[in-house]
C-alpha cells in the first residue's frame, strides 16, 4: 500500500469518528448510539472506496515547483518541472540539469528545451541552483572551476545528493533511472557527479564541459554521452586555457574524458564513427562496455560554446540546430537504466577431487565449473604443496573466458606419495573474483609413468617393431628367430596385414611391414 493510501484511510476514519461524536452529542441516548453504530458500520465500505480511488493514483499538480533544502549549512533551491502525465505511485525517471557558470536554474530551463521532452516522455526535470555573490549569477564547485563556488569550496556534490534523496522521498522516482546533465561549468559538475555519485546515477551527459578532476574513482561503470564544439573558446575542445573564459584555468581536452570513461567502462577502444550528411556532426560510439555501458561523443565542427538545439544567446555563441542535445540525451538516457549490481561468480573444482593418483610425467586434466551472469575476464590455476596453506605456484593463466578444463603434465620432481591441491581463481570484467580449492587434492603415485599399450598392440609390436632386437618372422608354423628387421608400419596397417594374410610384394614368407 502506498503512503498516500494510508493517509486516505486515516482521514476517512477520523472524519467518521468526528461525525459519530457529533451525532452522539446532538441526538444523545439511544438515537445517538444508533447513529454511531450505523456510521461505524459503513467505515469499511467507505475505506474500500477510498482505497479503490487511491489505487487509480493521485494526479499531482503539474508545472514547476520550487524545492528548498538545507545542505552544508546553506539554504539551497531547485526548480522541479513536473509533466502533466505524472501520477503519484507510478515511478518515473528524474533528470538533473545543471546551468552553466554565471547562469541559474530558471535560465537553463528556458534555454535548453528539456521541458518539452519531459512533457512528451513523462519524466521529471530538476534545475538546481548553484551559489554566488551576485544575485542569479551562480556557479558550481567542479574541480578547478568556477568563481564563488570553487573559491569557497561549496559542497555541491553533497547538495545534489541531498536533492535527489529529497525528491525520492516526496515524489515517485524510479531509482534505476536517475540521470545528470549540464552545460559548461554545469558540464564539469556533471563529470564530477559521475566520479562521486555513480552509485546513484544511471548515466551522465556533459555538454561543453571538461573532466578536470585530479582523482576520479567512480564506484560503478556509467554510460556517458558528450557534446562539444571544435571552436569552443571557453572550454577548448583540445584543452588548455580558453581565450574567452571568464574563470582562467587549464582545461583537459575532450579526448581525456573520453579515454577515461572508455577505460573505466571497459569499452572497445576503436569507435564506430558516423558523419552527418553536412559533415558538421561526427558521432563516435565506443560500445561493448561492462553492464551494457557505452561512451558516445558528438563533435560539432566549428561549433562554439553552446547547447546544441538550444535557444540562442545575444552575448553567447549561436548553437547548432542540426541536432538537439536534449532529444539525443533523453534517447541515450532512456536506453540506459542503471544495471543491476553484479553478483559474485561461483566456482567449483570438479577434478581433482581427492581420488586421483597421477604419476610423475603423466598428463593430468583439471576441470571446473563457473556460475556467473557476468563475463569472465581471466582464470588462473594455482598449486599448493602444503595441503592448501599457501598457493605459491601458478600452474596456468587462461585468457579464454569459456575454458573449463586444463591439461597439465605432472612435474617429474614432484615427491612420490605427496598430496597436492589445486585452486581455480576466476575474475569477471567487473573485477569480481571467486575461487575454489575445496577437496581439490591429488596424490602423486609411486613409480614413473609408462606408455600404456593394449595386448594386441604389444603382440603386433613383437613382430613388426623396428628395433635392435630380432623379431619373429611371420609364417604359418614357423617360429624361427631371425635378425631380419622389417620397416615399421602403423598399428592399424599391421593389424590389417595380419588379418588379411597378404604377402609383401616379392616375398613368400607371409605378411610383413616392408613398404
Amino acid at each position: 500500500m502506498h503512503k498516500s493510501d494510508f493517509q486516505v484511510v486515516d482521514g476517512v476514519f477520523w472524519a467518521v469518528h468526528h461525525l459519530a461524536a457529533v451525532a452522539d452529542g446532538k441526538w444523545g441516548g439511544r438515537m445517538g448510539r444508533l447513529n454511531t453504530k450505523v456510521l461505524f458500520a459503513i467505515v469499511p465500505a467507505i475505506a474500500f472506496l477510498a482505497l479503490a480511488m487511491g489505487c487509480q493514483g493521485v494526479r499531482a499538480q503539474s508545472g514547476d515547483v520550487t524545492i528548498t533544502i538545507e545542505s552544508g549549512g546553506r539554504t539551497r533551491t531547485s526548480i522541479l518541472h513536473v509533466p502533466s502525465s505524472y501520477v503519484e505511485g507510478t515511478a518515473v525517471p528524474l533528470v538533473i540539469l545543471m546551468h552553466g557558470g554565471g547562469g541559474n536554474g530558471a535560465q537553463a530551463q528556458r534555454a535548453y528545451g528539456m521541458d518539452a521532452v519531459a512533457d512528451r516522455e513523462g519524466f521529471l526535470v530538476a534545475y538546481p541552483n548553484g551559489t554566488g555573490n551576485f544575485g542569479n549569477l551562480l556557479t558550481w564547485n567542479a574541480a578547478n572551476c568556477c568563481s564563488y563556488a570553487y573559491e569557497n569550496n561549496v559542497d555541491d556534490v553533497g547538495f545534489l545528493r541531498a536533492l535527489v534523496d529529497e525528491l525520492e522521498r516526496t515524489y515517485s522516482i524510479d531509482p534505476r533511472r536517475i540521470y545528470a546533465t549540464g552545460m559548461s561549468n554545469g558540464g564539469m559538475m556533471t563529470y564530477r557527479l559521475g566520479c562521486q555519485m555513480a552509485d546513484k546515477l544511471a548515466a551522465i551527459a556533459p555538454v561543453a564541459g571538461a573532466l578536470n578532476e585530479t582523482s576520479c574513482t567512480p564506484s560503478d561503470p556509467l554510460p556517458v554521452i558528450v557534446f562539444h564544439g571544435t571552436d569552443d573558446q571557453h572550454v577548448p575542445y583540445n584543452g588548455g586555457v580558453g581565450p574567452e573564459t571568464l574563470y582562467p584555468r587549464v582545461d583537459e581536452p575532450v579526448s581525456h574524458a573520453i579515454d577515461f570513461w572508455v577505460g573505466r567502462d571497459q569499452c572497445v577502444t576503436t569507435p564506430v564513427t558516423e558523419t552527418s550528411p553536412s559533415g558538421n556532426i561526427t558521432t563516435d560510439t565506443y560500445g561493448g562496455g561492462v553492464r551494457g555501458t557505452e561512451v558516445v561523443l558528438y563533435t560539432i565542427r566549428d561549433g562554439g560554446h553552446a547547447w546544441p538545439g538550444g535557444a540562442g544567446n545575444p552575448i553567447g555563441d549561436e548553437p547548432t540546430q542540426e541536432i538537439s542535445a536534449s532529444e539525443l540525451i533523453w534517447e541515450f538516457f532512456e536506453r540506459h537504466p542503471k544495471a543491476d549490481a553484479p553478483v559474485e561468480p561461483v566456482v567449483r573444482v570438479v577434478t581433482p577431487n581427492g581420488g586421483e593418483k597421477p604419476r610423475r610425467g603423466q598428463m593430468f586434466e583439471m576441470t571446473w565449473s563457473v556460475d556467473t551472469a557476468s563475463e569472465v575476464a581471466s582464470q588462473e590455476l594455482w598449486l599448493s604443496a602444503d595441503s592448501g596453506a599457501t598457493f605459491g605456484t601458478l600452474v596456468a593463466s587462461l585468457d579464454d573466458p569459456d575454458a573449463r578444463s586444463h591439461a597439465w603434465t605432472i612435474p617429474t620432481d614432484f615427491a612420490k606419495g605427496k598430496h597436492y591441491r589445486i585452486r581455480v581463481v576466476v575474475t569477471t570484467r567487473e573485477g569480481l573474483t571467486a575461487s575454489d580449492a575445496s577437496d581439490a587434492d591429488f596424490r602423486v603415485a609411486k613409480g614413473a609413468v609408462r606408455r600404456a599399450r593394449s595386448a594386441l598392440e604389444c603382440g603386433v609390436n613383437r613382430r613388426f617393431d623396428l628395433s635392435l632386437r630380432p623379431t619373429t618372422r611371420i609364417q604359418s608354423g614357423d617360429s624361427r628367430r631371425t635378425p631380419k628387421r622389417f620397416a615399421q608400419c602403423s598399428l592399424s596397417e599391421a593389424i590389417g596385414r595380419l588379418g588379411s594374410g597378404r604377402r609383401a610384394p616379392g616375398r613368400s614368407d607371409g605378411p610383413s611391414c616392408a613398404r
